[in-house]
């Protein structure tokens, strides 16, 4: 990960990090302050990483941070609500109505035959 973007997004991670790494204090985090070399310093001290798997351990909890938010659902388009929500929930009910359907309908068939 470029590193000034690391920098540029530390207020944003800054609360998944005390969570990804526990062993760091606030006052870690404070000091790391989105310097790079910082926390990988920090992590080679508090969990004992080579300075190479710290580096790896960053850029994977980065992008599987990122990946994340990109896969959330953000707010619906300006407009109605039930325009964007609505249709998708009448699909499900439909869904559903149909698979009861066919399943009565499948016991029904079974019965006869039997």
């Amino acid at each position: 990960m470029d590193r000034d973007v690391f920098e540029g997004k530390w207020k944003q991670i800054k609360g998944e990090a005390k969570a990804w790494w526990g062993r760091l204090t606030d006052n870690d985090l404070d000091q790391a302050d989105g310097k790079f070399d910082v926390l990988t310093g920090l992590l080679q001290e508090k969990y004992g990483y080579t300075r190479q798997r710290a580096i790896e351990e960053i850029d994977q909890r980065i992008t599987e941070y990122e990946a994340g938010r990109m896969a959330k659902p953000g707010p619906a388009p300006s407009g109605d609500w039930r325009n964007s929500i609505l249709p998708s929930l009448l699909r499900k009910e439909h869904d559903v109505k149909k698979y009861t359907r066919v399943s009565v309908q499948t016991i029904h068939s079974q019965r006869r035959s039997s």
